[in-house]
């Protein structure tokens, strides 16, 4: 069976869904990966590191409220398997 990893951004005032990354679109945000690798929120709450099984050496930053990719980190020689972020969500 093929496990497909999703991250599911929600809304913790009103506990809507705002967007979904990976996965099947399900009347949100398209994904942006099928199978995602990690998701790293910043400290900030305000953006989302994320990294695709099929994209080994690409990074997005996505703004969390929407879903759209603020930022894209590619060129990595090797496989991303985790981002972390400084304490004031700058890098």
């Amino acid at each position: 069976h093929r496990i497909v990893r999703t991250f599911n951004a929600w809304n913790h005032t009103n506990g809507e869904k705002v967007f979904v990354v990976g996965g099947k679109k399900e009347g949100l945000a398209e994904p942006v990966f099928s199978e995602l690798r990690f998701a790293a929120p910043s400290p900030d709450g305000r953006k989302i590191a994320i990294s695709d099984l099929a994209e080994r050496s690409l990074i997005q930053i996505l703004d969390s409220t929407t879903g759209q990719e603020i930022q894209r980190l590619q060129g990595h020689t090797g496989v991303v398997c985790c981002a972390a972020w400084n304490s004031e969500a700058t890098r």
